[in-house]
């Protein structure tokens, strides 16, 4: 019986262990986090004009990403066509 009990005590020991090792890695990984503080976002108020103005340029740049996507897309669709077509003559 005082085996088994000697057994049972090194198992809680191991478990005591590897929890402390567990818990102190988390914490290692967590300190750049401040309790109750949060994400704070510095920016200058726009006027609605300016904001307009900010959202119409957002338009634009993202109608020019999409046309540039779809051409390369219709490129590709065309090389590997052409690619298609001269070795199967």
């Amino acid at each position: 019986m005082n085996g088994s009990l000697d057994q049972f005590k090194a198992t809680l020991q191991r478990r005591r262990e590897r929890s402390e090792k567990h818990s102190g890695h988390r914490k290692n990984l967590s300190d750049y986090k401040t309790s109750g503080s949060g994400f704070k976002f510095d920016s200058k108020k726009l006027k609605p004009s300016e904001l307009k103005k900010f959202r119409e340029t957002l338009k634009i740049q993202k109608q020019n990403h999409l046309l540039k996507q779809w051409a390369i897309f219709i490129a590709c669709c065309i090389i590997v066509i052409l690619i298609v077509i001269i070795f199967n003559l």
